[in-house]
């Protein structure tokens, strides 16, 4: 979004400034997250255990009718999270052991709220985002402990139903509220007997699009902390190396008003040096950032120009 964001507001040619807003526990929050889908960590082979018995499939066998499986009794009675079984399911159909899959009923959301969530669902109700849709929703039930809501009750949200389930995880890890499906009943078509041993998933399946997942969390935390040039850490990790530094982000401009740096004001004589001269010496990489250097001393009064040669002020 950060490099979107950018290129269209450069689209007239006029110099934009575009900011970027991060809070580490953001960061945090969505590691924890990711971890709750570690494949080695989901209760993938009790999931599918609980489906066979609950439908009577015996080893060996694949039913011709579809098994109902009651996500809301299963995780109650198992303990764990109704995202976390459903990413289960997920993957068991990626793997070919289940087809379709169909909810059965409209499912129901049984909400408790705490002390701060009526402030905050009030305040995140002015924000112009997918959460701020759904608080605007909710603000209103707020001062209630627990409420049910259907399905169909978030037609006025003017979002799809997995970004409403979405915009709710985010605000349940926010603290804001706690949710979780009061009932929901599935149905599973089996594509494969009902084996014996552990199920497997493959790792093209299970793990790798988790490590992937991963990676490109480190990603964002590192082009936040980075040091070096903002659009040289994109390109690089897009797979450009020999991209030039940008000279116009904030680590640039950093860099562009370090005395220290091997283009600085030291490397201008008492009785001035023509630009070309004072360029030479600069690799085209820095180019940019020897621009904003000069620019930068210039309007703080550090240097003046007159026709091509450089001068220090006073």
């Amino acid at each position: 979004s950060y490099v979107q964001e950018a290129g269209r507001a450069g689209r007239d040619g006029l110099t934009t400034e575009c900011a970027l807003f991060v809070r580490p526990e953001m960061l945090d929050q969505r590691l924890q997250q990711l971890k709750q889908f570690d494949p080695n960590e989901l209760p993938i082979n009790e999931t599918y255990q609980f489906i066979a018995n609950q439908g009577e499939v015996t080893v060996g066998t694949r039913p011709d009718i579809c098994t109902p499986f009651n996500v809301a009794a299963f995780t109650s009675s198992h303990g764990y999270k109704t995202q976390t079984v459903n990413r289960s399911i997920h993957l068991l159909q990626r793997a070919g052991y289940f087809g379709k899959v169909t909810s059965l009923g409209e499912i129901c959301l049984q909400f408790s709220f705490n002390e701060r969530s009526q402030t905050e669902l009030h305040e995140m109700a002015q924000m112009p985002t997918e959460e701020g849709a759904v608080a605007r929703h909710l603000a209103t039930f707020a001062a209630c402990a627990t409420i049910r809501r259907k399905q169909s009750e978030f037609s006025g949200v003017g979002l799809d139903w997995n970004r409403i389930l979405f915009a709710l995880r985010r605000l349940e890890e926010w603290g804001v509220l706690a949710f979780a499906e009061h009932q929901h009943l599935q149905q599973i078509e089996w594509t494969q007997p009902r084996t014996a041993s552990k199920v497997l998933i493959p790792s093209e399946v299970g793990i790798e699009p988790y490590e992937r997942s991963l990676e490109r969390l480190g990603a964002l935390g590192e082009f936040v902390e980075t040091n070096m040039c903002r659009q040289l850490f994109i390109a690089q990790y897009f797979g450009f190396p020999d991209t030039e530094p940008c000279g116009q982000c904030d680590n640039c401009l950093e860099v562009a008003t370090d005395a220290t740096s091997d283009f600085s004001l030291n490397r201008i004589p008492e009785g001035g040096v023509d630009f070309t001269n004072f360029i030479k010496g600069i690799p085209p990489s820095r180019y940019n950032i020897c621009i904003q250097t000069l620019k930068s001393a210039e309007e703080n009064g550090h240097i003046r120009f007159e026709k091509m040669r450089i001068y220090k002020a006073g």
